[in-house]
């Protein structure tokens, strides 16, 4: 993988990392990023790239030119009504939950279908004033598919979920942050600037093993109750890994410096 300012690109997706933050962009502006399954398992690759290299901290799935991804290649749905259906894949289209370290969507146009998942997939999501968004699902004949039914509902509550999802509708940037679907909205031509820098200020001061707990605790805290919830914080609390990073929390905030937390270790396989 490339070291900071370097670009990778594998046909379909750009990698490069700055400032401690890897940004993964969907290129395919022949296709408006549309998706298949080739940009599926080199965006994958390269998040699970980015999640065992101790240089990056957060990673940023954005798309090339003025779309993000409108959803799956319209040419391929079109196959599929004749064929056996979609092979199973080797990672689920929901990987990017998986991912030990921050994620942020920046929504910097269009957005649809798998993309939409994708960008729910995403810890955060910070979207371009000129984003229009869709799950737009019934109005090609298809379920809510890839867990949208599962992960709309417990971001923006049922109410606003049930409604898109049924209707299928395209809404824009302004009503998504309305109902907090995206953190916040930015002119497209600022996105990408705005998104680094707020990325760059997570890498720069929060601590990698603290978010990943955070991650690990907002996962479980789907099914757990109050108390299993308080217990598993105190769980990991208590673990010897994280003491080095409270001592030097306390000291950094002491001496007004930045913070110099431990990385994560490599993945265990």
């Amino acid at each position: 993988m490339p070291n900071n300012n370097d670009v990778a690109v594998a046909a379909s997706v750009r990698y490069e990392v700055r400032r401690r933050v890897a940004i993964l962009t969907i290129d395919r502006p022949e296709r408006h990023n549309a998706w298949d399954f080739d940009v599926e398992r080199m965006l994958f690759d390269f998040a699970d790239a980015a999640d065992a290299d101790p240089d990056v901290r957060v990673i940023v799935v954005t798309g090339s030119g003025t779309s993000f991804c409108p959803g799956m290649d319209i040419s391929r749905l079109a196959s599929l009504g004749a064929g056996p259906g979609v092979a199973e894949r080797e990672r689920p289209p929901t990987h990017l939950r998986t991912i030990r370290k921050p994620t942020i969507a920046a929504i910097n146009g269009g957005c649809a279908g798998i993309g939409i998942v994708q960008a729910l997939c995403c810890d955060i999501r910070i979207a371009a004033a000129e984003a229009r968004m869709s799950c737009a699902f019934p109005r090609r004949g298809a379920p809510a598919e890839y867990g949208a039914a599962w992960l709309l509902p417990r971001l923006i509550g049922l109410a606003d979920a049930t409604e898109l999802l049924l209707t299928g509708r395209t809404f824009d940037a302004a009503e998504a942050e309305r109902i907090r679907l995206v953190t916040t909205v930015r002119p497209r031509a600022e996105l990408m600037d705005y998104v680094l820098d707020y990325a760059a200020d997570i890498a720069a001061h929060c601590a990698p093993l603290a978010m990943e707990a955070a991650k690990t605790q907002l996962a479980a805290g789907a099914t757990q109750t109050l108390p299993q919830a308080v217990d598993l914080a105190r769980q990991l609390a208590h673990e010897p890994s994280r003491r080095p990073d409270l001592a030097e929390g306390a000291r950094a905030y002491l001496d007004k410096r930045p913070p110099r937390f431990v990385d994560l270790a490599q993945r265990e396989a």
